[in-house]
């Protein structure tokens, strides 16, 4: 599965042709054997390495994760160039009086196919964190620097980045992940399942760290972390202790916990949270 996936991004990325001359260059590498130059071997060793390696190791694939096999990629294109070269300079007589020039027009081709792709840069999309993340910052306890953020995959990343830049001497904020405290699985929460299955419980965790502020965006998809429908009926449940601070039009809210906020927070058992194994995984 994940090597088709690998496959699909590959085509779409750096376009068919160039990952066609790749695939010829790697078959030429392979057909020669011993035969092949050093670093050609070298480079067919490295794209066969990621290739396996992303498709064996049990983790969700991710356009970055194949940033290390575009090196290798180019350069058995240009071998496949090459040979693609050589083969066109004997089946046409005048492409044999001008052969370096048929290699860079194939090298031009190719790298035209590919710049569509290469051009296609997404706009970002703007979700609400910023204005979150100034919450959040406006209302930091000196004495007790933390926040849990509560949201999906994507959106944990987008409010903790966007969180750390606005702080003026890292680390000065702990940003609490949702689906490490309250949730677990394997790597990129790929067998999520959540670690409470109480409201009561839920809570209890949250003010077992202390944690004053809390920044969450209610997710209603049915791929939905259990736990961030967990803390949104937890402030039905206990509505006493939840004080809204902010609440953007996209959903996204900072609460301000009552009992916890006029706690001292302890630093050393937050950083513990993120250790690895801290939470038994």
């Amino acid at each position: 599965m994940l090597g088709a996936r690998t496959l699909s991004t590959l085509w779409s990325q750096v376009g068919p042709l160039a990952l066609a001359m790749a695939g010829l260059g790697l078959a030429d590498t392979i057909v020669r054997g011993t035969k092949a130059p050093p670093w050609q071997s070298g480079f067919a060793a490295l794209f066969l390495s990621v290739w396996i390696f992303q498709t064996l190791v049990p983790a969700a694939l991710q356009d970055r994760y194949l940033v290390p096999l575009l090196p290798p990629l180019f350069l058995l294109a240009l071998r496949g160039i090459e040979i693609s070269a050589i083969f066109a300079a004997k089946r046409v007589p005048i492409v044999a009086r001008s052969n370096r020039s048929v290699t860079a027009s194939l090298v031009l081709i190719v790298a035209a196919t590919m710049m569509p792709a290469a051009l296609a840069v997404q706009a970002k999309q703007h979700v609400g964190y910023v204005e979150a993340a100034q919450t959040v910052w406006s209302h930091r306890i000196a004495a007790n620097p933390s926040v849990l953020i509560v949201t999906n995959n994507s959106g944990e990343g987008t409010a903790i980045a966007e969180l750390a830049m606005l702080d003026p001497a890292r680390p000065s904020l702990f940003a609490v992940r949702g689906s490490r405290l309250l949730g677990g699985g394997g790597y990129n929460a790929q067998d999520y399942l959540p670690r409470f299955q109480t409201l009561e419980q839920v809570m209890e965790a949250i003010d077992s760290y202390n944690i004053p502020l809390v920044l969450i965006r209610p997710d209603p998809s049915a791929a939905a972390w259990a736990h961030i429908g967990q803390v949104v009926e937890a402030q039905h449940l206990y509505p006493e202790r939840w004080e809204l601070l902010y609440h953007g039009a996209s959903g996204i809210s900072v609460y301000r916990l009552r009992g916890n906020a006029e706690k001292t927070g302890d630093t050393a058992k937050l950083a513990a949270l993120s250790a690895p194994k801290a939470l038994g995984e």
